[in-house]
């Protein structure tokens, strides 16, 4: 290999897996998202996805609802510690670490009625903080 050149990395052949949550609503103490539906999206491609493409794919994921905004976050933890809401390009580029570190999965959570989730993240947390100094 001549100087100055790199090897091209492989493709990544692995499924990568959202679990998508939609038509259901926040709920606090604890943080979780209550009734609704799930869809395991496991057939598309999300490398390279622009923010603008992502939200055309949920408005055919989600085709007779509305949505304020779209989160993530680690499969399997409490979403008060690891739901970060996706507003760019540079969002989807984190959530696919995090899901690449995670078994190639991550959660997905659509908010239908324009709640301010991460406040209602930070009073979890707070309740938690009181929790552990009683």
């Amino acid at each position: 290999m001549a100087k100055g050149q790199l090897k091209k990395k492989k493709a990544n052949n692995v499924v990568f897996t959202i679990y998508f949550r939609y038509n259901g609503i926040f709920t606090s103490c604890p943080l979780k998202y209550a009734q609704g539906e799930m869809k395991d999206v496991n057939d598309t491609y999300f490398d390279e996805m622009s923010y603008k493409h992502l939200l055309e794919v949920i408005k055919r994921l989600v085709p007779r609802s509305s949505f304020k905004r779209v989160y993530y976050c680690q499969n399997g933890t409490k979403l008060n510690l690891s739901i970060k809401e996706i507003k760019s390009d540079q969002d989807i580029v984190d959530m696919l670490k995090v899901g690449y570190d995670n078994r190639n999965e991550v959660d997905m959570h659509v908010e239908h009625f324009d709640y301010e989730i991460m406040e209602m993240v930070e009073f979890d947390r707070n309740e938690e903080q009181k929790q552990n100094i009683i």
